[in-house]
Order: structure tokens, then sequence, then C-alpha cells
């Protein structure tokens, strides 16, 4: 009898639920495969590539295209039929999709992943086309429209290389969501300005939403995860919908028109990061967060430096708007009853925060002015039980778990490593 070995069902249950709280589909791991035959180039159709890089969201485009590479036997175009046929059916018509699917990745691993398969370990899955503990994909009529990849606790991986691969191969020429991940976990800090290059120079115009440093606070904290200059990106991705950065980083002057939600998670924000975003035109933005952090990780902005933002100038749009992790948080609930951007808003965010009994009290006084919002979230602040109680009933939907002082006393912000 085999020995029964604790270490591997360990990693395998990492495994499945790394891929469970993803979103996708765990796999099981298997060999890795012999090398194959290049594969034959694709055939191109510069009009109908850049239809789609117009209106990535048309799916009418994507079924003309698909029909084109049918036509020309390249094997994409039965995997847009099929993905297609999949979205349309329901019940056993579904599972044998679901299934031909599958055996068509098996089939065709060289012309829809190339080295990402043959070289980077990536393995057939049941319904996302190939994935691993590291890297997940989610394809949609023939190629891949997200894509997930970084190193954790269990697995290693050349994020830079594997990055590459992607950005460069086929099926991910019309990519619309991006995340990157950690790097290291073993490191002490993580440096992304090799990252931030890549993506720069080989996302595709169809890239719309992006995240950078997916990382756990606990396991790994916002101080080490060095951004850099991440000031490329406005240039090379002008019609990004969705930025959501974690770490620190320097913004530089602020480009994004088509920009709908901005996501700047920190343990140390700058007045200098915040003038970036002050000073730029948002015509679109809908919702902006700002974890502002601790001056030890450079967070010196204060209630004045904010008191621009609370106008609500420059931010037509913004209806969703979060001053979280901050060590002023008592100030703000001061401040923001007579605020000119409350008006517009329908979400506010002061989670992380220090927000005591005193910001309570502040908060409850003005309680009208916040009645026509949709929801609150005040959780992880410094509240006591009675405070909580009154606060529930500011709004139809007030967040207040976990609070980190139940006696109100004080502390630091959430995230301060």
């Amino acid at each position: 009898m085999a020995k029964f070995s604790y270490g591997r069902l360990l990693e395998r249950v990492i495994q499945v639920l790394d891929d469970f709280f993803s979103g996708f589909d765990p796999v099981s791991p298997a060999p890795a495969p012999a090398p194959a035959p290049q594969a034959s180039p694709e055939p191109r159709e510069p009009e109908l590539e850049a239809a789609i890089l117009r209106e990535p969201e048309n799916d009418d485009v994507y079924l003309v295209y698909g029909d084109w590479l049918q036509a020309r036997g390249a094997p994409r175009g039965e995997l847009v039929a099929l993905q297609h046929a999949e979205l349309l059916a329901t019940g056993i018509e579904k599972t044998k999709l679901e299934k031909q699917v599958s055996d068509f990745f098996a089939r065709h691993a060289r012309e829809m992943f190339g080295e990402l398969y043959f070289r980077d370990g990536i393995y057939p899955s049941r319904h996302s086309g190939f994935s691993s503990g590291r890297v997940a994909w989610h394809w949609h009529l023939g190629f891949i429209q997200r894509a997930w990849l970084g190193s954790n606790h269990a697995y290693s991986l050349d994020v830079p290389r594997v990055l590459k691969d992607l950005l460069t191969h086929p099926s991910a020429r019309f990519l619309r969501v991006l995340t990157v991940g950690l790097l290291d976990n073993d490191a002490a800090s993580n440096y992304y300005e090799g990252i931030i290059q890549l993506i720069a120079r080989h996302a595709p115009a169809t890239l719309r939403e992006l995240k950078i440093a997916d990382v756990l606070e606990n396991e790994f904290g916002l101080s080490r995860a060095r951004l850099g200059d991440v000031s490329a990106l406005y240039a090379a991705l002008p019609k990004l919908h969705t930025l959501t950065l974690r770490g620190e980083m320097v913004l530089g002057s602020m480009s994004l028109p088509e920009l709908r939600a901005l996501t700047i998670e920190t343990s140390g924000l700058s007045r200098e990061s915040l003038r970036s975003i002050l000073s730029a035109s948002w015509p679109k933005l809908e919702k902006l967060v700002l974890w502002f952090g601790v001056p030890q990780h450079g967070g010196d902005v204060t209630l004045e430096d904010v008191r621009p933002l609370l106008e609500g100038t420059g931010m037509p749009r913004l209806v969703h708007l979060g001053l979280c992790n901050a060590g002023f948080t008592d100030a703000l609930c001061e401040a923001l009853p007579s605020a000119p951007v409350l008006r517009r808003l329908k979400a506010l965010d002061l989670s992380l925060g220090t927000m005591t009994s005193t910001g309570a009290a502040a908060l409850m006084a003005e309680a009208g002015a916040f009645a026509h919002l949709e929801m609150m979230d005040l959780m992880e602040n410094l509240l006591d039980d009675a405070s909580v109680e009154a606060l529930e009933s500011l709004c139809p939907a007030v967040w207040l778990d976990d609070q980190r002082d139940r006696g109100g006393g004080a502390g630091t912000v959430a995230h301060w490593d």
C-alpha cells in the first residue's frame, strides 16, 4: 500500500479552496504534456478584429468572426460556435456542450494556449478552458475574456513570464479583465514596476478592468507591494473602465477619461497622490475609493487636503465615495453633512478607519443629510455598542460589522502595514 501523504493532501485542499474562492473551477493536477508540433498560424481578418476592438462587449461581432474562421478551417471558429451554443443551452444539452468544449480544449491545446500550456503547465479544466492553482481564465466566444495570475502560499509562479506569454498570445487578443496577484510570497517586498511596463506594452485595447497586487492584507502587508510609477498605464489603456491599485505607488499625472471606478488601497496615501487624483478630469467616474493609511508609510493626507474632494468638483457622475482606512474619520463625520458631494451620492464608505462615538454622534446629529443614501459602510471602525445601535437606522443599509474596539477607544487604521 502506498504511504499516505498529509502534505500532498494539504496542498490539494489548498488548491481546491483557492480555485473555489476565485470563482473558477477546481482542477486536478496533471503531468506536464509532451511538446507538440508548432501550430499553423491562425488566419486574421483585420476589419473584423478592428470591429471587436471598437466594441468588445458586442457578441455579434465575435460570432461573425467565428464564422469567418470556421470557413477557413481555423479551430477557434469551432470554439466560438460551441461556446455560443453553450451560452444558450440549458439542462442536459448544456452539460453535453460543456463536455464538447472540454474535449475541444484537449484536442487543441497548442493552438489555444501555445507556451502557456506546454511550458507554463496550465492544465485543462471543465469550464474555464485552462487553469491551475496559480492561473485562472474565463473564456467567452473563443477568446480569453478574464484572467487572474499570481503566486500564493502554496504555489510559486514566474508571473512576468506567464503574463507576457498571455498578453502576446492570440487567445488573449481581446482580453477585457486582468488581475495580477502576488509575485513572490517569500520575498520581503514585491516590486511591480516590470509588471506595469509589461501591461503598458502588451495589453490589448479591449482591456476594461485592471487590478494590480491582488493580495490579502493579513498575509502580505500593503506596504510591501511596491508598484512604483504607474503612469505608463494611462496612455496605454485610455478606454479603461475600472482600475484597482493596491500597495505603495506613484500616480503621476492621471488621464483616464473613460474610467468609471477608481480604487486606491494603500497603507500610506500621500498628498502628492491625492493631488494627482484631484487635478485629473473624471467626466465618467462613478465610484472613487481611497485608503489613506498612516504617516509611517507616507500617509500625510489630512482633512484639509480632502476638502476639495468633498466639494465634488470635476466628478459630475460620482455616486459612490469611499474615504477609508483614515486616521481622521471622526473629523470626516463632522465635515460630511455639509459637503456638496454628499447630496449626489448613493453610497458612502467610511470603513477601516478610526470612527469613535464622537464621529457617530456627529453623524446622528445630522441624520437627515444621510437619509437619501442607499448604503453606508462603517465596518471595522472603533465604535461601541451604543453607537452601532444608533447608526443602524441612518439609511436603508448600514454595514457595521467587525468593529475593532467595541469600547470606542483610540486606535489606528485597520490596514497600517
